[in-house]
């Protein structure tokens, strides 16, 4: 009563004919008649049973990266949006139970989702967390006694199995 098995290279659940922009995805075909077969209903002496299993195999984290890079700065009475990707080598995401906390030194007030816990998901892609540096004290460069910019540090630290992982930028912000 099963349908014939196939691998579900875009794990969609369908077993596609590479018609359409698909992929071709291989089946078993277990009556030789070079046709995939679906559940028929009825009891086949002849037909494999198979189940669907998904791995994502996913490394130490290697990508922790940001779309700025330091030295930067940041105008007066203005904030700035950093994205920042996190991934094993190959771009995954990382295992269940893998954290990310992001810290804020200097000047500026950092503003979003400091904090991350992959899920234990089958999931691709790299995760992508943006947080904003919003200048806390906007026009204290003028007047009797200016400050002028103050340095700034943003840090990024991946918990993964136990070890530490890190990166960070900094610069200035007015």
């Amino acid at each position: 009563t099963s349908q014939e098995a196939f691998i579900d290279v875009d794990d969609d659940n369908i077993r596609d004919d590479g018609s359409g922009g698909e992929p071709f995805e291989i089946f078993n075909d277990d009556d030789g008649d070079s046709t995939y077969d679906m559940a028929n209903g009825v009891w086949d002496a002849d037909k494999t049973i198979f189940k669907d299993t998904r791995m994502l195999i996913t490394g130490t984290p290697a990508f922790i990266a940001f779309n700025q890079n330091s030295g930067l700065t940041i105008g007066d009475a203005t904030s700035m949006t950093f994205k920042i990707l996190v991934a094993d080598t190959n771009l995954n995401h990382l295992k269940g139970g893998t954290t990310i906390a992001i810290t804020h030194s200097g000047g500026g007030t950092l503003v979003g989702n400091t904090t991350y816990t992959f899920p234990d998901l089958f999931t691709f892609g790299p995760k992508e967390i943006s947080v904003t540096l919003d200048d806390s004290d906007p026009d204290d460069n003028t007047g009797p006694s200016p400050k002028g910019p103050e340095a700034f540090s943003i840090t990024v630290k991946v918990k993964w199995n136990g070890t530490d992982f890190e990166n960070s930028i900094s610069g200035s912000i007015d």
